[in-house]
């Protein structure tokens, strides 16, 4: 992952402020630290999570040089490399890991942070090599900052001995430390091992042995034996020392004095809300915003105790009854959810002074509402319009989208909803103009349930039509809630599309709408693809369109293509789009323009990545069209790597598809009974039809009570089709349907058509009583031009089948190439051989099958 794919997710986000109760927690960004990252790019996403901490400008503090802007990415960073140090993982011991490690413990000040969400504490002196690695880069900081700031050389333990360090040394240690003494290179480091190994002598009780060991460790080193006879015999200590550790002990005596009035001060809150819960229950304020200190006092106790903040409300009342009884969280309860219907606040097309400020009374309301939705039976049903709109309001403060209940209230109150958030909509169009992207209610519907956006697409379209908004994330979000509706209206997106195309200057704002347009309608946006970047740019400007076009269409790599409408995922457009994005980002430049360090690199790693994507969607489309189209892209690839990993996928894609589905549960229980499975696609029931015909060949051939002698006789085609029909019919087990001469879309019918209700695409049957009228021309131009180009021009029927009876009556018809003479089973060969020249050049066509029944075959 690169930096660019960090930052990408990040901004999505709203920035953490210093007047909002907490930061603001990115659920998804503690998700994927915390679980959905795969174990072997866990030191990737570190490392890129790394390189955005230490971004200037810095949080100044004496060990703690993190990103003013990113620091609050440290809670993410530090769960993921848990993950590596539980895992015993080798990147653990890696200087990226270690200096993440290192720089939580510092941060027991920042206030966008808490070491309660991570074990790094206790899991770090539990590893012995990390425990180690840790206090050594430690060491090597605090030598670096010194030698910065001219404060001596670093060569005591005394030097790293700040309040919070997760490396741990006990008696047990003395060994290994007095070891690291010859082991290191460094003179400076060996004296700082000596004061550890001297700090673990002193504090095992000193003793003979001990002292002798030391002695060793350091004989026939000056510096080392000075540094041991200073340690062992130390002189008086100085006035300025004294004060050092007067203070050091005055600070710990404090320290503890807080804690214990901490304590106190807690038990005495507590005792107190026990005697007035009715103060917690006291909403009288609520309708100026006011909270009581009681609910506020509560409300922060909550938030202590659960493991994540992923959202403002706090509805757990019950976790108070263990510290403060069960009269107070019920009061608690009763007085949030008393609270939200006598509060309304303010949404930001009102105007707020500083959004990013989430005022006490909105999360007691969000807390009262969800409280109320989990206890009320059927809820919201019994709420009133009123109130149904002012829990709208409350929703659209909600962090990481909207609550868990804003469906349900979906449900029951939809205009209430979708009016609170098409004015928010509206506003953030035509009002908003803010420096940094909005992060309001465009972008929570636009990642948020299909089901909130259909219902307000066409609004959003219009929106999108009338206006430009400042900022280019406002038109993306606003594209994503108009591609959901399965009821678009594409003509009109179209014409849309290609106005703004045309009307904006701005590069990536025609990318955004040109890749929009690109889903609903792709050949058309596939040819203004072409004249942008034949016509309207340079060499250089094409190559930069082209890469705002791939980012702008499949996104980046965590990004999956989910629209109502994916009219480009096609053979035919994807193989148009990759042959493009090579001609203009060719794979040649990937490696130099990877190796360079600047800001761009992410967003081209992105353009490979969806290149890479384009052929992976056209890879997943079963089919010929996409065997052909990746045949051709081996054919034209730049180099013999691509050619060759092209014709391998090609032939891996013809493999998946000459394999038939897994088997179902159902599958085993027809194949007991009938000896055959009912089909699941287009291509199965071809099959499954092929072998009822040739069941019917050999019964009219040579069954006992074969029909032949009569059909011998019959001369009308809709006769014979009639007894197939039957046949087939009388055959199916249910599997499938005949019917006959269905009117197709251009008017024509075909003898007979095979269909299953669940399945895509039919299958055609073309009779020909062979010695009736037909010439072997006539035969010949029927399959080309009759079964294969009227009968499947359907985008779903690929498969066709030509069936022949011959009655001996003709007994030899001409070859429309060759001239020569054929007789039935030879026509039967060749009419094969033509099906075969048919399916190997035409892109549609997958299987043609051709077969001949000899009504005569019993007489002879």
């Amino acid at each position: 992952l690169s930096t660019q794919d960090v930052l990408t997710l990040i901004e999505r986000l709203p920035a953490p402020d210093k007047h909002t109760i907490e930061v603001h927690p990115a659920t998804d960004l503690r998700e994927y630290s915390m679980r959905k990252c795969p174990q072997d790019q866990l030191f990737m996403w570190c490392k890129g999570l790394l390189v955005l901490l230490e971004q200037a400008p810095f949080i100044e503090r004496r060990y703690f040089e993190v990103s003013q802007k990113y620091g609050w990415l440290l809670s993410f960073v530090a769960l993921a490399v848990e993950r590596l140090v539980r895992a015993k993982h080798p990147d653990a011991l890696q200087p990226p890991a270690i200096k993440i490690i290192s720089l939580t413990q510092h941060a027991v000040h920042y206030r966008n942070y808490s070491s309660k969400e991570h074990q790094l504490e206790k899991l770090v002196p539990e590893w012995l090599e990390l425990n180690h690695a840790l206090f050594w880069f430690d060491v090597a900081s605090e030598r670096h900052r010194r030698l910065l700031k001219n404060q001596g050389d670093m060569t005591d333990i005394s030097h790293v001995n700040f309040p919070k360090r997760y490396w741990h040394f006990n008696e047990g240690d003395f060994q290994k430390v007095l070891s690291m003494i010859s082991e290191k290179s460094n003179l400076d480091d060996r004296l700082v091992a000596l004061s550890l190994a001297f700090r673990l002598y002193r504090e095992a009780g000193r003793g003979p042995a001990r002292r002798r060991a030391l002695k060793k460790a350091v004989q026939g080193v000056t510096k080392l034996e000075e540094k041991r006879h200073l340690l062992l015999n130390p002189p008086p200590m100085s006035e300025e020392s004294k004060r050092h550790r007067r203070e050091d002990a005055n600070f710990d005596r404090q320290q503890k004095q807080q804690e214990k009035k901490a304590i106190v001060d807690r038990k005495r809150s507590c005792e107190w809300l026990q005697t007035n819960t009715h103060v917690l229950r006291d909403t009288s304020n609520a309708s100026t915003g006011g909270v009581q200190n009681g609910t506020a006092y509560l409300l922060n106790n909550l938030r202590e105790k659960k493991d994540n903040n992923d959202s403002w409300s706090e509805p757990h009342w019950e976790a108070l009854i263990p510290e403060f009884g069960q009269e107070v969280a019920e009061a608690y309860r009763d007085g949030c959810v008393d609270y939200w219907r006598k509060y309304s606040p303010k949404v930001r097309s009102e105007g707020i002074e500083n959004p990013n400020s989430i005022p006490y009374a909105v999360t007691v309301g969000l807390s009262g509402i969800e409280i109320e939705s989990d206890l009320v039976a059927h809820w919201p049903t019994h709420l009133s319009e009123e109130e149904a709109e002012r829990a709208c309001r409350y929703a659209l403060y909600e962090l990481n989208g909207f609550p868990k209940w804003q469906s349900k209230l979906h449900a029951v109150f939809p205009n209430a909803v979708e009016k609170t958030l098409l004015k928010e909509i509206a506003w953030e169009f035509s009002q908003y103009d803010g420096n940094e992207p909005c992060h309001y209610v465009l972008s929570d519907v636009s990642y948020g349930p299909d089901l909130l956006k259909s219902p307000i697409a066409t609004p959003v379209l219009l929106l999108l039509r009338d206006y430009e908004p400042k900022h280019d994330s406002t038109v993306d979000h606003a594209l994503r809630i108009a591609l959901s509706n399965p009821e678009l209206d594409q003509t009109n997106f179209s014409k849309i599309a290609k106005a703004k195309i045309k009307s904006n200057s701005s590069l990536f704002r025609q990318a955004l709408w040109l890749s929009a347009w690109m889903y609903v309608e792709a050949e058309g946006a596939v040819e203004k693809l072409k004249t942008i970047l034949n016509n309207e740019h340079g060499t250089e400007g094409a190559k930069q369109f082209s890469i705002l076009f791939m980012v702008t269409l499949l996104g980046n790599g965590r990004e999956n293509v989910q629209r109502a409408h994916q009219d480009f995922i096609r053979p035919k457009i994807l193989l148009s789009l990759i042959k493009l994005i090579h001609t203009y980002i060719p794979v040649s430049e990937d490696i130099d323009i990877v190796r360079k360090s600047d800001s761009k690199v992410g967003l081209r790693e992105n353009v490979q990545d969806a290149r890479n994507r384009l052929f992976h969607l056209l890879s997943n489309l079963p089919g010929k069209e996409t065997y052909r189209a990746m045949l051709d892209l081996s054919e034209n690839a730049e180099n013999q790597v691509n050619r060759e990993w092209y014709a391998v996928s090609a032939k891996r894609r013809a493999e998946a598809d000459a394999e038939g589905k897994p088997w179902r549960t159902e599958d085993i229980a027809d194949f007991a009974e009938d000896a055959e499975r009912a089909p699941q696609n287009h291509r199965e029931l071809f099959e499954l039809v092929i072998s009822r015909l040739f069941d019917f060949k050999c019964w009219v051939e040579d069954g006992n009570d074969s029909p032949a002698n009569i059909l011998v006789d019959v001369t009308r085609e809709t006769k014979q089709r009639n007894l197939i029909r039957g046949w087939l019919r009388d055959h199916s087990n249910e599997k499938y349907t005949v019917s006959q001469e269905d009117e197709l879309a251009d008017g024509r019918k075909p003898d007979l058509h095979i269909y299953k209700a669940e399945i895509e695409g039919q299958v055609p049957i073309e009779l020909k009583v062979a010695d009736n009228k037909w010439s072997g021309p006539d035969l010949f131009e029927r399959l080309k031009n009759q079964l294969c180009g009227q009968y499947l021009r359907d985008s779903h029927s690929n498969c066709g089948i030509y069936l022949l009876l011959w009655r001996g009556k003709k007994k030899y018809w001409t070859h429309p190439e060759t001239k020569r003479r054929l007789d039935f089973n030879s026509l039967v060969e060749s009419l094969k051989i033509e099906a075969r020249n048919i399916v190997k050049k035409d892109q549609k066509i997958e299987s043609l099958t051709i077969i001949g029944i000899d009504l005569n075959m019993r007489d002879n």
